[in-house]
């Protein structure tokens, strides 16, 4: 894994009663034991988190998932609209 990549990202919410949601994010830093990675809020304002870089999986090549319908982004889930 590398700066720029395309990554999904298990996100545990705070709260979170054993689940997870899968984000698509870009690494934007890499550090020792976690990553600052860029995501799409459901505002659509890129923001950076600093996330464990255990939550990280990369993503095979070519994959990009569903397409949002609205904007065009690509998306985590399989509804088809923005998160």
């Amino acid at each position: 894994m590398k700066a720029g990549d395309r990554v999904t990202w298990l996100h545990v919410p705070i709260g979170g009663y054993g689940y997870s949601i899968s984000i698509d994010a870009e690494v934007v830093k890499l550090h020792a034991q976690h990553a600052t990675v860029r995501v799409k809020k459901r505002s659509g304002e890129l923001v950076q988190r600093r996330v464990a870089l255990s939550s990280l999986r990369a993503k095979p090549l070519g994959q990009r998932g569903p397409i949002c319908k609205y904007c065009g982004c690509t998306l985590a889930g399989v509804s088809g609209w923005c998160l």
